[in-house]
């Protein structure tokens, strides 16, 4: 349960210094390019923590989830701007209440499908996995127009 509370802590302070890092920075004048950076480090992350073993847990995977934590603050905090330019204020209330319910009943649905897929392959190959993944999908989403162009649809 210690090493659970590393990884849970090294997230939480990386989300917090991604955030601070935007805060400063301010991000890519595309929002979806700053975005994708955020997943860009997230996928080496994901291999980083799929190789974890006792001898390099606090020398691999607490880094691994502390730049996990980063990226994901670079993620979020563009996509919930776009989310507000886009989406008209009147229905801003509804998107983001219905964003935030599919949100969490995806969670358990996870849970279903991740343990055991876990049990049958080992926890180390769902990170590999979800890196694989995000290898084929971002490229994907970055040559798709619409979705770059996102953030220039009127709401």
């Amino acid at each position: 349960m210690v090493k659970l509370g590393w990884l849970g802590s090294a997230s939480g302070i990386g989300g917090i210094a991604g955030g601070l890092a935007l805060g400063v920075w301010g991000g890519f004048k595309k929002r979806m390019r700053t975005a994708f950076l955020g997943f860009l480090i997230m996928i080496p992350c994901s291999v980083g923590v799929g190789f974890t073993s006792p001898a390099i847990f606090y020398t691999t995977t607490v880094p691994a989830m502390l730049f996990m934590g980063v990226g994901t603050a670079l993620v979020s905090a563009p996509l919930t701007a776009i989310m507000n330019s886009v989406i008209a204020k009147d229905m801003q209330g509804r998107v983001f209440s219905l964003y935030a319910s599919v949100i969490t009943a995806v969670i358990p649905i996870g849970l279903v499908i991740g343990g055991p897929v876990a049990d049958w392959l080992g926890i180390r190959s769902l990170y590999w996995i979800a890196a694989g993944a995000w290898l084929v999908i971002l490229p994907l989403a970055m040559l798709s127009r619409s979705l770059m162009n996102l953030e220039n649809t009127p709401a």
